[in-house]
């Protein structure tokens, strides 16, 4: 998606770095308080800012949104990079093992962002809502091919790949989503090896149905 937000500045650099402290604190603030909940006056207490200030550098409150949006967007084409060059030349155990712990430590690094775009998916447009589809499409994508390379090397045995997928990446995404329950009992690297032993386990066993019912408990 490619946005164009007004601007009365002239000075890009500038722009640029109010636009991200913009978009950072409005995040933050959507979490707690919904986008179409939160007043221009909820904004400007969260950035710090006047509505003179605000408007200098953005257009409207629809504005911000859409720069999480795209934010969120290049961030997962980001991550999507670096795993391919990671798994490049590992097999389908290892190549599972990393996606696992970097889309873990990328959630942990995004949490907010993930948690509103996860809810205001309802109540965008279409146009909004079609890169995060996307971006929702190539994690299922990279982790469906490694499954499948996986049943090919014999070292997965697994009915259906793509629910499969999906079940995984739930998992990932929980640490984001479900972070008021799972800190309380794990730290992020002992949920990337607690995620990963389950996941392993049950797809190297007959046992397929055991990792497919988990979607229950990661939603």
């Amino acid at each position: 998606m490619n946005i164009n937000i007004r601007t009365f500045s002239e000075n890009v650099d500038l722009v640029n770095e109010r636009r991200e402290h913009v978009r950072k604190c409005a995040t933050a603030l959507f979490v707690k308080k919904p986008f179409h909940q939160a007043s221009t006056n909820d904004i400007l207490e969260a950035c710090g800012m006047s509505k003179g200030g605000l408007y200098y550098y953005v257009g409207s409150k629809e504005d911000i949104i859409s720069m999480i949006l795209d934010h969120a967007s290049k961030a997962y084409i980001n991550v999507h990079q670096i795993i391919r060059e990671r798994i490049r030349q590992l097999g389908a155990s290892e190549a599972l093992q990393e996606v696992i712990k970097i889309l873990c430590r990328w959630m942990d690094e995004n949490q907010d962002e993930v948690i509103v775009v996860i809810h205001e998916m309802g109540n965008l447009s279409r146009e909004q809502r079609e890169p995060q589809l996307d971006s929702e499409r190539a994690n299922i994508y990279l982790l469906e091919n490694i499954l499948k390379q996986g049943i090919t090397s014999s070292e997965f045995r697994i009915d259906d790949t793509h629910i499969a997928a999906h079940t995984i990446f739930l998992g990932i995404r929980a640490w984001a989503e479900r972070r008021w329950y799972l800190r309380k009992t794990y730290t992020l690297d002992k949920y990337i090896e607690s995620l990963y032993r389950f996941t392993i386990t049950s797809i190297t066993t007959n046992n397929t149905s055991l990792l497919q019912s988990n979607a229950k408990y990661v939603t």
